[in-house]
Formats: C-alpha cells, sequence, structure tokens
C-alpha cells in the first residue's frame, strides 16, 4: 500500500509544482507591470533620449489582451496504468495502459489536440488516419467527377460517370486514372 501512496504524493507533487511554476510567473508578470506603471510616472520630459517612434515604447493596451494560462483539463488522475483527464468543456477521456511519461506529457500539454495524441492508442490513430485518408480521396474523386462533367466525352448521372455512346458506367479505377490525367 505504501507505493500507492507514494504514487499518489508524486502526482500531487508534480502537479503542485506546476502550479507553483504558474503563480510564480504571473507575480512576476503583476511585478514588470508595476514597475513598467512606476517608471512611466516618474518620467520626465528633460531625461527623454527615445524618440516617441521608438519599437521599445509600449503601449498599455497589453494588459487588456493578457489571458493567463488556463490547462486544457480540469481533473488528471493516473491510478494503477488507467490515465483519466476530465478536460475543460466536462468530456472525460481515458487511456489504459498508460505509462508515466504519458501523464507527464498530458500536464505539460498546451491544447486538446495534444492530449487527444497522447491518450489515443496506436490502433484507433492508424484508423483514423485511414478514415482521414479515404474522405480525403472520396472529396477528391467527386472534386473529379464534377472536372470529368465538363467535358463533352463523358456523362455523369448520380455518381456514376459513363462515356459517351457506352451504357456501361466506369469503373472508379478507370475514372480515378482520367481525372489524374485530365488534372
Amino acid at each position: 500500500m505504501d507505493w500507492f501512496k507514494s504514487k499518489k504524493r508524486e502526482e500531487e507533487l508534480q502537479q503542485l509544482m506546476l502550479d507553483q511554476q504558474r503563480l510564480r510567473n504571473e507575480l512576476l508578470m503583476k511585478e514588470l507591470e508595476e514597475a513598467k506603471k512606476n517608471d512611466s510616472d516618474e518620467y520626465d520630459e528633460e531625461d527623454d533620449w527615445l524618440n516617441d517612434d521608438d519599437c521599445c515604447n509600449d503601449d498599455d493596451d497589453d494588459d487588456e489582451d493578457y489571458v493567463p494560462y488556463t490547462k486544457p483539463y480540469m481533473h488528471l488522475k493516473m491510478v494503477n496504468d488507467i490515465l483519466t483527464v476530465v478536460l475543460q468543456d466536462g468530456n472525460i477521456v481515458t487511456k489504459p495502459n498508460a505509462t508515466q511519461e504519458d501523464y507527464k506529457a498530458v500536464t505539460l500539454a498546451t491544447s486538446e489536440a495534444q492530449i487527444f495524441n497522447i491518450v489515443m492508442s496506436q490502433d484507433v490513430k492508424a484508423e483514423k488516419d485511414k478514415r482521414d485518408a479515404d474522405i480525403e480521396r472520396v472529396k477528391a474523386l467527386f472534386e473529379g467527377m464534377e472536372l470529368l462533367n465538363k467535358f463533352s466525352d463523358f456523362n455523369v448521372i448520380g455518381n456514376s460517370i459513363y462515356l459517351k455512346g457506352i451504357s456501361r458506367s466506369l469503373p472508379q479505377l478507370l475514372v480515378e486514372e482520367f481525372i489524374l490525367i485530365l488534372q
């Protein structure tokens, strides 16, 4: 039972270290803003050695655009070898057979897409890539059908392509070859 407690403590320590670094960064930003503000209050026109159009003059509009860092997840837990991530929108993503490297990679992730890439298994990732490739191929095929329809030698009826004078539809492989030649 001690190993479980030590693992849990290690995870909590990592989370505390990340939160501590984030707070340090925010504190540093506030100190820099205060220092900049104090410097602008003590500004004397006689000591002006910078031009008005100098690149180093900052506008105070940056304060409105500042957005503090937020994690792409609300909660992160690793129990035994199952990594569970609760995203900001409330969705829950799990990864069985996870490692400490997976846990650390999720803690360092800056977007949900990075988390999905870490959590997704290689089989699912390969299947998703294959599905995306098939979708792209079908889109290209439909665009090619529109291209073939512009030529008087072809008739497009529904999802089939016919050569003029032939009542049999062309096989997909032949259609793809015609599209490659005409592009």
